[in-house]
């Protein structure tokens, strides 16, 4: 019964991660696509 916990707790934090890595590529676009 806990690892299915632990996989939706793994699940929801690489989630998050992802959003992290994804606004931070983002922001790098725009100031790229800025200075073009």
């Amino acid at each position: 019964m806990g690892w299915e916990k632990y996989v939706y707790r793994r699940s929801l934090t690489d989630f998050s991660l992802e959003g992290v890595l994804h606004a931070k590529q983002y922001q790098a676009l725009k100031k790229l696509d800025s200075t073009l």
